[in-house]
């Protein structure tokens, strides 16, 4: 191969084809689907990331995070660590995310630059 445009689309694409049959990313497609069907995850899933968004926002606009508003976003914290399905996406997306992590590393290697 010579390098050119269309031989690099086609190594990404055997690339994208070898990922998607790899069972962690199968794994990570199962989970969410998963969690598509069950509308207690979707709703806690939903509202742990707007409590954590509003704390976020008040933070950066240097406003007082109530303990209230901590509480809660702990209390939602707990209830996603007790669901099963947000468990199981939880460790599908870590594992999908270091394997992806090591194919970066291994074109960042291959091109002589360092990641960010």
């Amino acid at each position: 191969m010579s390098g050119s445009i269309e031989d690099i689309r086609a190594l990404a694409e055997k690339l994208g084809e070898a990922i998607a049959r790899n069972p962690r990313f199968l794994a990570l497609r199962e989970a969410e689907k998963a969690i598509e069907a069950d509308a207690e995850a979707k709703s806690l899933l939903k509202a742990l990331n707007e409590k954590t968004l509003e704390i976020l926002r008040k933070e950066e606009s240097l406003k007082p995070v109530e303990p209230e508003e901590k509480r809660e976003l702990s209390n939602l914290r707990s209830s996603v660590a007790r669901n099963e399905n947000l468990q199981k996406l939880q460790k599908a997306q870590a594992d999908y995310s270091e394997m992806m992590n090591r194919v970066n590393r291994s074109l960042f290697d291959k091109l002589g630059v360092l990641p960010d």
